[in-house]
């Protein structure tokens, strides 16, 4: 089919064309097969649109309107009308590109509160879709090992034998150490009908609010996936646009609102898996004809700068660990954010933690029935237990750590230095206080807002004044002044 023959303006990926009409956008399926699409045959192209429009409705409903037929002749084909059907397109409200998540971050608009919209967006949204039936291939670790290790087969074009040599070896040696984490992320649920292609550019800011579009319906095996592989890609993408801060926030907001620190296990893996395949998807465009060589150039510096991306997540920072230290609110969740995004790591709040732990929503009010269940000293000892346990995971998997709670007990700061001493990590107390008078309007707010997992009032900050055990002068050797 003659494209160009339509009249209108165009873009063009490795699979798709889509025709700017002003209100409406067009998608047409090339009749390709890339091994992992097949749009060889009408009846195929029609399928795969159908299965476009039902994934997308998912998250993007108000964008995806209706399956339209192609009609005419091959030199002069129609959108819609009567006669022989030719093709088919599927129908979109066209938006301006401007609006595209990687344009608005080029422009310098991305803000903050974007990233925690975004990563609320898609923690809803994986709580919602269904997940894999425990006999399906999908999600398992025979499968997630082949996945990766084909898609770096498809990079050997690029004439970078080494660095792909490296990356070969390396997911290798992770996809046999991980095993086990693959098939308990598969049993628990984790493996479901994701978006698939969740990074910047398939996403947009329209009248405020996020949607992302452009699921993937052309091959299943690349949509019923791990929550966190989804999770990696949009992480991924903004740290190879130059915004780790920005992937750290989305990562850590992702993580407060599903509580799958599990998935960190096989958030690096699955983080190197995604670069890969943005490579992967260069060099497919090279391989196609009609590029200028000033486009073939670009690509081709595109696709080997996230090969060396992908290098570089194979080769984090060494861990560390830090914990807070100040009544409700001092300060620390504010100032642990902005550490988290400057220097890196994973935040646990014991505030979330604790409503999780027994079945409440972290940004819900805690039942006054269920108040001395929830906050009575047994319960403080359990969620202390479980931020142990979690920090020992997490560090073990080489992820920097803030915990994130009032340590107002020498008892609690000991253990938690215990298991920085006990994995060989640095450790440091992060002190955090503020004037009565601050603290009074910080927790009033707090609470009238309404939307932190904090429930502290002022008379709470005064009992945690009377029982705060002062840091002893070792412990002052290993703290840092909060702001």
């Amino acid at each position: 089919m003659r494209i160009e023959a339509f009249k209108n303006s165009v873009i063009e990926t490795h699979i798709s064309w889509i025709l700017l009409t002003g209100p409406f956008a067009y998608k047409i399926k090339k009749p390709v097969n890339l091994g992992f699409c097949d749009f060889t045959t009408l009846e195929k192209r029609k399928f795969y649109c159908e299965e476009e429009l039902r994934l997308n409705r998912r998250l993007a409903p108000e964008l995806y309107v209706e399956i339209v037929p192609v009609t005419g002749t091959e030199d002069a084909p129609r959108l819609g009308g009567d006669g022989p059907v030719i093709d088919y397109a599927v129908k979109m409200v066209q938006f301006d590109q401007a609006c595209r998540l990687d344009r608005v971050l080029s422009a310098g608009g991305l803000l903050p509160e974007h990233m925690d919209q975004f990563a609320s967006q898609l923690a809803a949204f994986h709580g919602a879709v269904p997940a894999a039936a425990p006999e399906s291939p999908y999600g398992n670790a025979q499968s997630v090992a082949r996945t990766v290790l084909e898609t770096l087969g498809d990079l050997d074009s690029l004439e970078n034998a080494s660095l792909v040599a490296d990356l070969r070896s390396w997911c290798g040696s992770e996809a046999v150490r991980l095993k086990e984490v693959f098939e308990a992320r598969k049993d628990g649920g984790f493996v479901r009908e994701c978006h698939g292609d969740a990074h910047l550019a398939n996403a947009a800011l329209i009248d405020g609010r996020i949607r992302i579009f452009d699921a993937i319906d052309f091959n299943p095996d690349l949509r019923w996936i791990d929550v966190m592989s989804e999770t990696a890609f949009a992480a991924m993408d903004l740290q190879d646009r130059g915004r780790p801060d920005l992937a750290r926030r989305f990562l850590n907001a992702y993580l407060e609102r599903t509580g799958d620190y599990e998935g960190l296990r096989a958030f690096r893996f699955y983080e190197v898996y995604r670069a890969q395949v943005r490579a992967k998807v260069a060099a497919i465009r090279l391989s196609q004809e009609g590029l200028a060589p000033a486009e073939r150039a670009e690509i081709r510096a595109e696709a080997e700068g996230y090969l060396a991306l992908a290098l570089k997540l194979t080769r984090p920072e060494p861990p560390k660990l830090s914990i807070t230290f100040g009544v409700s609110g001092s300060g620390k969740t504010h100032g642990t954010q902005r550490i988290l995004e400057t220097e890196g790591a994973v935040r646990l709040r014991t505030d979330v933690e604790r409503k999780r732990l027994f079945g409440i929503d972290p940004f819900e009010g805690t039942p006054p029935s269920r108040k001395e269940e929830v906050y009575g000293a047994d319960a403080s000892r359990r969620v202390y237990r479980r931020l142990l346990d979690l920090s020992w995971m997490l560090l073990s998997e080489g992820h920097s750590l803030i915990v994130d709670g009032t340590f107002l007990k020498r008892s609690e700061r000991d253990e938690f230095r215990a298991l920085a001493a006990a994995l060989a990590v640095p450790f440091r107390i992060l002190s955090f206080e503020a004037p009565d008078d601050v603290l009074k309007r910080r927790v009033s707010a707090r609470r009238a807002a309404g939307a932190d997992a904090s429930e502290a009032d002022w008379e709470i900050v005064e009992r945690q004044k009377r029982r705060m055990e002062p840091l002893t002068p070792d412990e002052k050797g290993a703290m840092e002044e909060g702001v």
